[in-house]
């Protein structure tokens, strides 16, 4: 039998690869699980089941000076996606969709990733997927802005 010379120049799959993947797709696992548990009441507090108290309210810019922020809205906003509110979503920060297409996209994405380095020994890296993030901040943004501004 002759020795497979590949095997023999395969560099290992770093550790830290792996794990960072894993680590990416179980915080987007729990982002979406969480959303699907927890609820909203009128007030916009929001509840984890069990709970008869709401969760603090972690907006900062909110709490210190009195204006949302960027991202104010996006929880209550994954939770109504979550449970079929469409228009409450939209209402509460409309760049939540993308948002939540993002995060939910993790979920197959770094399984995929985990895949290809358990097998071919590297991740996927396809041309302009970092520009995705910063096209996603850009949309928080001007999101923002367009509510600042009453639109």
């Amino acid at each position: 039998m002759q020795p497979n010379p590949s095997a023999e120049n395969a560099t290992p799959v770093p550790r830290s690869d792996i794990a960072m993947h894993g680590m990416f797709f179980a915080m987007a696992a729990v982002v979406i699980g969480l959303s699907f548990i927890m609820n909203f009441n009128e007030e916009s507090r929001v509840y984890l089941p069990g709970l008869s108290q709401p969760l603090p309210s972690m907006c900062s810019s909110r709490n210190l000076m009195g204006i949302d922020c960027p991202g104010c809205g996006m929880t209550r906003s994954f939770i109504a996606i979550s449970h079929g509110r469409w228009n409450d979503a939209w209402n509460l920060n409309r760049a939540s969709f993308l948002f939540y297409g993002f995060v939910f996209a993790q979920l197959p994405w770094r399984l995929m990733q985990i895949c290809r380095l358990k097998i071919v020994g590297k991740s996927w890296q396809p041309t302009g997927i970092y520009g995705v993030p910063i096209f996603l901040v850009a949309v928080l943004a001007i999101n923002w802005c367009l509510k600042l501004a009453g639109v």
